[in-house]
């Protein structure tokens, strides 16, 4: 009753993630404890689990919740799946570990790369567009104003001076999504 409140907290409160994890386990566990699964796809049911756990991870912002609870989910899918006595299957114990220590050394990997992603410097856009000059590429009916391709972008412009597609142009200042610029010599 435990798992299925928990999967109930995740359902009306979405986001928290951790509740989700601990609930499709246990529900798991739970349905292997009670013999409404067999033991052989409820390790199946785990490793599955486990594998969408480790996945959502990366796409999803859960702070290793999920990372943790495909971790624990693969470990013991692993143990139930590969258990001699009950379906007649083994793996030594020190595969599994070294399965489940490979999975967490990339989850940690790319935990890392997140990291420094997120401790990047901001670029400071204005700064770049005002060293850099660009191309007309349309022009409005004043040729006044249009759209100029710069940085591998294209933004819109207006000019003081009239001009040309295929002009280049230096920027003097942005207004939001539009270039204040000034025809090159």
């Amino acid at each position: 009753m435990g798992s299925l409140a928990l999967l109930y907290v995740e359902v009306t409160h979405p986001g928290l993630i951790a509740p989700g994890v601990i609930g499709g386990i246990g529900l798991v566990l739970s349905l292997v404890a009670f013999h409404k699964l067999e033991v052989a796809w409820g390790g199946l049911a785990l490793i599955l689990l486990g594998i969408a756990f480790l996945v959502l991870e990366v796409f999803l912002p859960s702070f290793g919740a999920l990372g943790i609870g495909g971790l624990v989910s693969v470990f013991v899918g692993s143990l139930f799946l590969f258990d001699a006595e009950t379906t007649g299957y083994s793996l030594p114990l020190s595969l599994i570990l070294s399965v489940v220590a490979v999975l967490a050394a990339f989850l940690l990997g790319v935990g890392y790369l997140a990291l420094r992603t997120i401790r990047l410097k901001t670029q400071d856009t204005d700064a770049d567009l005002m060293s850099k000059d660009g191309v007309v590429s349309a022009i409005d009916g004043t040729g006044h104003g249009g759209q100029l391709y710069i940085m591998g972008e294209t933004w819109n412009f207006v000019s003081e001076d009239p001009l040309q597609i295929g002009d280049r142009v230096h920027v003097t200042a942005r207004q939001g999504l539009t270039l204040n610029v000034k025809k090159m010599k």
